[in-house]
């Protein structure tokens, strides 16, 4: 008999699993995706290390939301939420992980809406974009 190659996928399990962040319909988005990135670990496509920041940031995120629909204020609400995130480089990160977890589960059919869409100094400010015709005054 030939030796088999097997691959030992574990499965994501959060950290509480009474977790508010999977309730919700953004909290299995952010599951999914980090069962996603659990598997680039496992094949040494990703780093252990990058796979835990990632998946605290996300869990908050998802226990941010909680039950509710996301919406497009989500990432600037947020961030308002949490003043101890302060540097400019965080909340950039954090931006980039929320938006990542967005376009893999679009590209993945895991969802069909993308909710997130705005620029994203917006959302770092929590404000809106003015109209072109404003910048005129």
């Amino acid at each position: 008999m030939g030796a088999c190659n097997k691959v030992h996928l574990h499965l994501y399990v959060p950290s509480n699993p009474s977790h508010p962040a999977l309730l919700g319909p953004a909290g299995q988005v952010v599951a999914a995706y980090l069962v996603h990135l659990l598997a680039r670990v496992q094949n040494d496509d990703y780093s252990q290390h990058g796979f835990h920041v990632i998946k605290s940031d996300l869990e908050r995120f998802g226990a941010f939301l909680g039950l509710q629909e996301p919406s497009r204020h989500d990432i600037a609400d947020f961030l308002s939420a949490n003043p101890q995130i302060k540097a400019q480089g965080t909340k950039d990160r954090i931006i980039k992980e929320i938006l990542a977890c967005w376009h893999w589960a679009v590209d993945e059919a895991e969802i069909t809406d993308w909710t997130y869409r705005r620029h994203r100094s917006d959302w770092r400010n929590g404000r809106h974009r003015r109209n072109g015709s404003d910048w005129r005054r």
